[in-house]
């Protein structure tokens, strides 16, 4: 801009004209312009820096709202990062602990989180798809549990291989109290269970342990009046052989304890000719036979027979008969199944019942001449055992 053009005689200044302004035009030269003349640009934002630019009154209210909250009370200041509340502000010191505890970690991959073995702290955390990834990779890893787990739902196991069976019970000590439902195994290797407080060793068939299949208890029979004058049979049950109790190779042992007795009680002079007390076994869905090539026509055994009834016992055998295997022979007879007595039977799938019989008989059976003696029968059992030794 040429200098030659930036005065201004006083002459001009002294002319009293009212509203006026000095300003320089389009070529630099200076000179009056009506004021009314003047046209500003306005902007309505508190963001721009160019010069010549008026501030519309509508910023200028924001300015004066901004100015008359500075006057308001501060809000309070809490040291602490637990204290809550919307008119609180932190101090600067609780700004920088935010500082130095904020989390600055890094999310880790699915082969750091899958690890078998100690590491060093790295601070990375763990996303939820790699979580899932990583229960899923452990579950398929042997694991030694040493806490005690708590199932409120079933547990199936695996069926077993050749390599791996399904569940393996190790050997060691009992629990000091037994509990009920618990499995445990011995110092030995045998199994036992617990039921209302008393362990019972599972079965098995390895010939060291003797199974009792009948445990009968006491037993009184005594005749009643007006006794016995003729040829009577009186069978009283003493237990049950299920189908699969018995087998071709059973080995087993009745033992029992008790008293017969006979006393005469009236009637005729003439003395019963037999007198027994016998235990007998019955075969409810089989018929024996002496000949392999049947048919079956026996339906009961004597096992006992004998008048001194303490400390009896009797052997329950079974034979296997190598040229059939349907084929049963028990204590030297061979089975038959009732309905077709021409049709073999294996032990196995026979059902059998033991009794305790008391037998009497008389010259004069039906006591015709009314000379036999009046004969009241008791007897009283101890106890019934039967033990399988092998099956």
């Amino acid at each position: 801009m040429s200098t030659n053009h930036n005065r201004i005689k006083v002459a001009d200044l002294e002319t009293n004209k009212s509203n006026k302004i000095l300003i320089t035009n389009e070529k630099g030269e200076l000179e009056f312009n009506d004021v009314k003349d003047l046209q500003t640009e306005k902007y309505n934002a508190l963001d721009c820096t160019t010069e010549g630019k008026a501030l519309d009154a509508r910023q200028g209210k924001v300015l004066k709202d901004m100015i008359d909250n500075i006057n308001v009370s501060p809000p309070s200041l809490v040291n602490d990062l637990t204290t809550g509340g919307t008119t609180k502000a932190l101090t600067a010191e609780m700004g920088k602990t935010l500082e130095n505890t904020k989390l600055t970690a890094s999310l880790a991959t699915d082969v750091e989180t899958q690890i078998a073995s100690t590491i060093t702290e790295d601070i990375k955390v763990i996303s939820r798809l790699k979580l899932f990834n990583w229960w899923t990779w452990v579950k398929s890893q042997a694991q030694t549990i040493s806490g005690a787990w708590n199932f409120t739902n079933k547990v199936t196991l695996a069926s077993g291989t050749i390599n791996y069976p399904p569940l393996i019970l190790p050997t060691g000590t009992f629990t000091n109290t037994a509990q009920n439902g618990a499995i445990e195994r011995d110092s030995s290797g045998k199994l036992w269970t617990t039921r209302s407080g008393v362990r019972y060793m599972l079965t098995e068939d390895d010939g060291s342990y003797i199974k009792i299949i009948l445990n009968g208890g006491q037993k009184t029979l005594d005749t009643p009046s007006p006794y016995i004058t003729t040829n009577t049979v009186t069978d009283t049950l003493l237990g049950t052989f299920n189908a699969g109790s018995l087998s071709n190779t059973i080995l087993a042992k009745l033992s029992m304890m008790g008293s017969a007795g006979d006393v005469v009680a009236g009637g005729g002079t003439i003395a019963p000719t037999v007198s027994k007390f016998q235990i007998v076994i019955k075969f409810t869905n089989a018929l024996l036979s002496s000949s392999y090539w049947g048919p079956g026509t026996i339906s009961e055994l004597v096992l006992i027979d004998n008048l001194n009834v303490t400390g009896t016992t009797a052997m329950l055998t079974g034979t296997y008969a190598a040229w059939d295997s349907n084929v049963g022979l028990f204590n030297g007879l061979y089975a038959w199944d009732s309905a077709n007595p021409a049709s073999p039977k294996n032990l196995n799938g026979v059902s059998a019942q033991i009794f305790c019989r008391r037998r009497t008989e008389f010259a004069d059976a039906t006591n015709a001449n009314g000379k036999n003696q009046a004969i009241r029968v008791y007897t009283a059992i101890t106890s019934t055992l039967i033990e399988r030794i092998r099956m």
